[in-house]
C-alpha cells in the first residue's frame, strides 16, 4: 500500500491488514481472475497484488482515483454500473454502504448482482449507532477524500452518492 500512499510507508496501515487478512481467509477458495471494488483504488491495487488477481476494477461516484494504479477504473452514475452483466467473478464493496441512501442501497445491491452473476458479494462496511460514530465516519471519509486530493466541504453521513445527484448539493 505503500507504492500507492507515502503515509503507510512510516505508519502502518493496520486496519486495512486485518480486513485483508480476513478477506483472504474467505476467498480461499473464490479467488477470482476478475473482481471488482468501490473507491480511490488503493485497497482495489492492494488486493490485486496481494491475492494476484488477473483484472481488478475500482469504481466510485466521482474520479479521485490516484494516477500510480494500474488497474481498471470506472466512475458510477448512481444507477447503472458501468459492466456488462456478468463482467466480474465476485464484487467487493469495501466501506461503501455507508455513504449510500438507506432507500438507494438494494438498488445497488442489484445492480452489483447483476455484474457479478452467480459470483459472491462481500461486503465490508462501518455501522453507525449515533452521533459519535457519525463524526468518527465523517472524520475517516474526508481524511480518505483528502488522500486522494478531492477534500469536500460536506461531511454528511450520507456521504457522495446523495451528493453526486445533487452536485450543488450542501
Amino acid at each position: 500500500m505503500s507504492a500507492q500512499v507515502s503515509l503507510y510507508s512510516w505508519h502502518t496501515p493496520s486496519y486495512q491488514y486485518v480486513a485483508l487478512t480476513n478477506l483472504q481467509q474467505l476467498w480461499i477458495r473464490v479467488i477470482a481472475a476478475r473482481s471488482m471494488l468501490a473507491g480511490d483504488g488503493v485497497m482495489a491495487q492492494t488486493i490485486k497484488t496481494l491475492f494476484r488477481l488477473n483484472r481488478v476494477a475500482s469504481v466510485d461516484v466521482q474520479d479521485r482515483f490516484l494516477p500510480s494504479l494500474n488497474i481498471e477504473t470506472a466512475i458510477y452514475d448512481g444507477t447503472t454500473l458501468p459492466f456488462a452483466d456478468d463482467s466480474f467473478d465476485c464484487i467487493l464493496l469495501f466501506n461503501v454502504l455507508h455513504h449510500v441512501p438507506a432507500a438507494d442501497r438494494m438498488a445497488l445491491i442489484h445492480e452489483c448482482h447483476r455484474v457479478a452473476g452467480r459470483g459472491p458479494i462481500y461486503i465490508k462496511d462501518h455501522i453507525s449507532r449515533g452521533v459519535l460514530d457519525d463524526a468518527r465516519l465523517a472524520i475517516l471519509d474526508y481524511s480518505a477524500m483528502c488522500r486522494s486530493g478531492v477534500c469536500e466541504r460536506q461531511l454528511s453521513p450520507r456521504g457522495r452518492l446523495a451528493r453526486s445527484r445533487n452536485p450543488d448539493g450542501l
